[in-house]
């Protein structure tokens, strides 16, 4: 086993459980041959770019963003024996192990291992149901003609859906158009 102090930072109203991979050296300990691929500030501009080359100067286009639930409680880990987290309990001051599911908050590697999942998507949504997408870490963001917009970000939730990791519904931004 490897372990790994723990710490809460108090973020949006929520204690959020942080693994000090630095502090326990485990981050120094890792080599990765990947790195993070997310959306880029263009990211609209390109798919605007692509529908006025087809369509003309004249249409609506419509942003719409939502965010993967609990998305790194989501992502099983491939060694989860390395996942073991132990706890104090408050009255008795006895410690008690539990399997942690998904990835570590402050592994170092654990954004890149969970970007690997909605890279995966992003490809298929676009290369299967016409999507045009991205995301940027647990975010998704569809862009399409103001009419489709809602359909398309349906439909790339109902993906998202089937394979495990829902959308939040309370994050959930309504994509809305702009004339352009």
């Amino acid at each position: 086993w490897r372990p790994i102090p723990r710490f809460g930072t108090w973020q949006k109203g929520k204690l959020r459980p942080i693994d000090d991979a630095l502090r326990s050296k485990l981050n120094a300990a890792q080599c990765m041959s990947e790195a993070l691929v997310c959306a880029s500030a263009h990211f609209g501009l390109h798919v605007a770019r692509a529908f006025a080359l087809r369509l003309g100067p004249s249409f609506a286009l419509a942003l719409g963003t939502d965010d993967i639930a609990s998305a790194y409680r989501m992502i099983p880990c491939s060694h989860p024996q390395y996942s073991v987290v132990c706890l104090r309990e408050p009255g008795s001051g006895r410690a008690s192990f539990f399997l942690l599911p998904g990835l570590n908050f402050g592994l170092g590697c654990a954004p890149v291992h969970f970007d690997r999942f909605p890279e995966l998507v992003t490809y298929a949504a676009r290369l299967l149901l016409a999507i045009p997408c991205d995301h940027f870490y647990d975010d998704t963001v569809a862009a399409d003609l103001g009419s489709l917009i809602q359909f398309s970000q349906s439909c790339l939730g109902e993906l998202y859906s089937l394979l495990g990791l829902p959308f939040s519904a309370t994050k959930h931004v309504v994509g809305s158009a702009s004339e352009s």
